[in-house]
């Protein structure tokens, strides 16, 4: 289980009249979606891309020309693009080998405005949350003087965002888990703190508390479940969303649960599309994609990424086992996550496009003996399952303080 704090800056964006930003979705043709982003299409041009293919467009209040000066053409036969909600759709194709010329000053902060609101200046410089995820394999929580360890009580963090995945259980205290679990938190945080919404899929859950002074600047609160078990009904693998506004600043909070086994890595990431293909409509606008609408997008959980050893079965030979851990207990973290899965779909742009994390400076979560804090099963490859992402606008960056792991919790 992994936890992290932020510190999203509340700050006004500078202006971008003089810089060739553009706010994109891009799709690779055969990968799908790749995510949302403000890029600078300058480096995009320069530096070239090795799927980037399909690039749509968005923030234009009118047509600008992307005239080809080695041909002199400019694309579109009538000069007019689709156009969506009153801005202009405009669509740049980017193959590998070749280039678009002539791209300048494409939006600015007035246009920008219009789509990603600026923070309240009034509102306080900054806003310090906790994220937490726990995988409690369906084995009740220990008592809150334990889970202190993981779930801190500190009066300066203003909004806790924790999930669960595999957390059916009862014990002869109560038989209802989500509500064992909230009092749980409250026990850990203290009663300064509000539920702002909880949700659950099955045995995913997350709970979203707030600092009891800032729960009347709180608005436009949803929440939806996404499922991608068998036959994207089942929810044992998904993901539950929170979204809120606090003032003029929204925030969204994924906790997931992704396919698993050592080779599931494509079933993984179109376990994340379709979480986030499926959540638009009830969690956003539904006008864009899901990162597309916040200031702040929080995605966290039981990623089921494994760290690579060249072997696809689940349970590794004895020598592949030997060396990893090996590596684990020499603390070689970057050795290990040089073979990341996640870190090589990131890497390459292939999913969670533009999201960030800390680096990962504890051992791996993944798959610990029951009643351990450092023994792991030998049947699996010692992995980071469990980890928490962000994507922050670059006009409003979070800063993020830790990233740990409390392995004083554990399933028992």
């Amino acid at each position: 289980m992994c936890s992290l704090i932020y510190f999203p800056a509340h700050q006004t964006s500078p202006a971008l009249t003089e810089r060739d930003y553009i706010i994109v979705n891009a799709f690779d043709k055969k990968v799908g979606y790749l995510g949302t982003a403000r890029i600078k299409i300058i480096e995009v041009i320069r530096e070239g891309h090795p799927v980037l293919e399909d690039i749509a467009c968005f923030g234009f209040e009118k047509w600008t020309s992307l005239r080809d000066e080695s041909t002199g053409s400019i694309p579109g036969d009538d000069g007019l693009y689709p156009r969506t909600n009153g801005c202009i759709l405009l669509k740049i194709v980017l193959v590998p080998g070749e280039r678009v010329l002539n791209i300048r000053r494409i939006t600015n902060q007035s246009i920008l405005d219009k789509f990603i609101p600026v923070p309240d200046t009034n509102f306080d410089s900054s806003l310090r949350i906790f994220c937490g995820t726990w995988n409690m394999g369906n084995f009740p929580p220990p008592d809150s003087s334990v889970l202190k360890n993981w779930i801190p009580e500190d009066h300066k963090i203003d909004l806790y965002a924790i999930g669960f995945q595999e957390s059916d259980f009862s014990t002869k205290k109560s038989k209802n888990a989500s509500s064992e679990i909230e009092n749980l938190i409250m026990e850990c945080i203290g009663p300064n703190y509000s539920l702002v919404r909880s949700n659950a899929l099955w045995g995913i859950r997350i709970y979203v508390l707030i600092a009891a002074s800032l729960l009347p600047d709180v608005s436009q609160v949803r929440t939806t479940t996404v499922a991608t078990g068998i036959a994207n009904v089942f929810g044992n693998k998904g993901a539950v969303i929170v979204s809120l506004q606090i003032k003029h600043t929204t925030f969204c909070f994924v906790c997931c649960h992704l396919a698993a086994h050592q080779d599931k890595v494509k079933a993984r990431n179109d376990d994340i599309r379709e979480i986030i293909r499926n959540s638009i409509s009830d969690i956003g606008t539904g006008k864009s994609e899901l990162s597309a609408q916040f200031h702040h997008l929080f995605w966290f959980g039981d990623v089921n990424y494994r760290i690579d050893t060249g072997e696809t079965d689940d349970t590794p030979s004895e020598q592949k086992f030997i060396e990893t851990l090996t590596s684990v207990h020499n603390q070689e973290f970057e050795l290990l996550f040089a073979r990341d899965q996640l870190m090589k779909q990131m890497t390459y742009n292939l999913m969670l496009f533009n999201f960030s994390e800390m680096p990962l400076s504890f051992p791996p979560t993944f798959k610990m003996e029951v009643g351990t804090v450092d023994q792991y099963q030998t049947k699996r490859v010692p992995s980071w399952c469990d980890r928490i992402l962000c994507k922050s606008l670059d006009s409003i960056p979070s800063l993020q303080l830790s990233y740990f792991s409390a392995r004083e919790v554990c399933s028992r």
